[in-house]
Parts: structure tokens; sequence; C-alpha cells
């Protein structure tokens, strides 16, 4: 498996000269996303690929960002271990990537991620922890979005979709407005999922304190089920 460490030299000398702005491009294949910090993170599908990182000077020499596998990743390293982490005190981080198709997102720490204009994938799974909060409006995936939050994250999610499974547990908040053929939902904890629009083939399961509710929702096909003092209120 191939590393490539990108940006850290770059990250050095742009401080000096650039103070709060930093570019550079990745010249190894992604397709995957794993973002492990404070940041708010615009993922734009295009090309070339690159990452523009905006935050304090101070901090941009310790960003890192790696590929590995078709993974890049992206945080502040550790004087500890070799490795991503979140450390006490750090700036909110701006970072912007372009990437040309995407398949898998993985975030953890307090991360914000927003795709600024129409996006069309054909699969995408997206895996959350901690205070994540996604933003994801006209997002159009044709076969397959796996969404599964964790911690006490919010995601806003507008589109439309082949498939759609959304997972929620702990005091996670989703929020989902759109058209799927085919939509399958779980919410544990104390976690929430909001609906509107419109499914084909409906499941959702909801346990603990969770809840499953819609506004202007329809649905061809349910199938629901509940335990605990959970709730699932699914009307036209």
């Amino acid at each position: 498996m191939k590393k490539l460490l990108v940006l850290i030299a770059v990250m050095i000398f742009a401080a000096e000269t650039f103070a709060q702005n930093v570019e550079g491009k990745i010249t190894e294949e992604f397709y995957r996303i794993n973002v492990s910090s404070i940041a708010d993170v615009t993922i734009i599908i295009g090309k070339p690929q690159k990452v523009v990182v905006s935050g304090d000077v101070a901090l941009l020499s310790k960003l890192k960002t790696e590929v590995v596998g078709g993974e890049l990743f992206i945080g502040l390293q550790s004087k500890k271990k070799d490795k991503m982490v979140i450390k006490d005190g750090c700036c909110d981080f701006k970072v912007e990537i372009w990437v040309e198709d995407l398949d898998a997102l993985t975030t953890s720490g307090l991360v914000k991620v927003s795709f600024p204009e129409k996006t069309v994938l054909k699969n995408l799974d997206v895996e959350c922890s901690g205070v994540t909060e996604l933003l994801f409006d006209d997002l159009e995936v044709s076969e397959l979005l796996t969404v599964s939050m964790s911690g006490t994250g919010v995601a806003d999610i507008n589109g439309k979709f082949g498939a759609i499974e959304i997972g929620a547990s702990g005091a996670c908040n989703v929020s989902f407005s759109g058209e799927a053929h085919v939509m399958d939902l779980t919410a544990s904890g104390a976690s929430s999922i909001t609906l509107s629009g419109h499914a084909n083939r409906f499941t959702a399961d909801a346990s603990g304190v969770s809840n499953i509710t819609s506004k202007n929702f329809n649905a061809d096909a349910k199938n629901v089920n509940f335990s605990g003092m959970a709730r699932i209120n699914i009307t036209d």
C-alpha cells in the first residue's frame, strides 16, 4: 500500500508567504475522504484534485494530509504517535477539497461537511462520529447512499436517491427531504429522524427513546417496528 505525504512542505512555506490560505495539489488518486479535526469542509466534485486550507498560521504546518490506499486523511498530527488526532486548543480550519469522484466519507471530532453545488454520485458511504454536521443539499446518488451517525451529530439531507440507508444513534438529529426508491431507517438512543418527500419502499426501526416522524411524506409500502419508549409516526 502506497503512502504519500502531501502539503507539509508547501504549508510551511505558504504559511509565511500567504498568511492563512494554503493550497496544494494531490498527485495520488483518492476517492475516499477521512477528516479528523475541527474543520469546516467543502467538497467539490471536479479536477484537478487539490486541497485548500485556511486557519491559524501557527498550526498549518502541523496539519497532516496523507493518501493511503485511495483514501485522503486530513488531521492534526499527534506529538506522541504518528496518527491524526484532535488536539486540545486547536482552532477551526476551513478546508476545500476537489476530488474527481467520491464514494466514502468518514469524519470525527467537530466537523462540518457540505457540497456547495448540485452533486451527482453513484454510491456514497458516510460514517460520522462526534459533533459532525452534514449539509447535503441537492445531492443525487443513483444507487446507494449510506449514512451512519453517532454522538451528537446533525444532518440535513436533500436530494434524489436510488436507495438510502440512515442509521442514527446517540443524540443525533437527521432531517431528510427528497425522493428515494428504497429507504431504510434505524434510530436508537435519543436520536431523531424527520422526513419529507416520497419513498417507494420504506422500512424503519426505532429503539430507546428515539423517534422517526414525518411531515408531508408518503411511501407506497411501509414496514415499521419500534420498542421501548421509541415512536414512529409516518403520515402523508
